[in-house]
């Protein structure tokens, strides 16, 4: 079961902008705290495997980009996504 704010964990493609993250993003339904240790930081590159971005469960969602600039863009477009999906 999906612990985070979701009734349920999807991620419907409601919009143009939702194209953008189609496969790119995965979920990790257990929040284990600040990853500090370096178990906790595989535990979650494992989740995320080949995709940009991570939602993860009560905390928030982890984008990976190959620069400052590409993960900002995204961060924004996510942003302007998740609107849509709550509307």
């Amino acid at each position: 079961m999906f612990s985070g704010m979701l009734e349920e964990k999807c991620f419907g493609m409601y919009h143009q902008t939702h194209c953008r993250f189609y496969k790119s993003f995965a979920y990790d339904d257990q929040y284990h705290g600040s990853a500090t240790a370096l178990e906790e930081g595989q535990r979650l590159a494992k989740y995320m495997k080949h995709n940009r971005v991570l939602f993860m469960s009560n905390h928030g969602v982890c984008i990976a980009a190959p620069n400052t600039a590409a993960a900002f863009n995204d961060a924004y477009y996510l942003e302007r996504t998740c609107q849509f999906q709550v509307i």
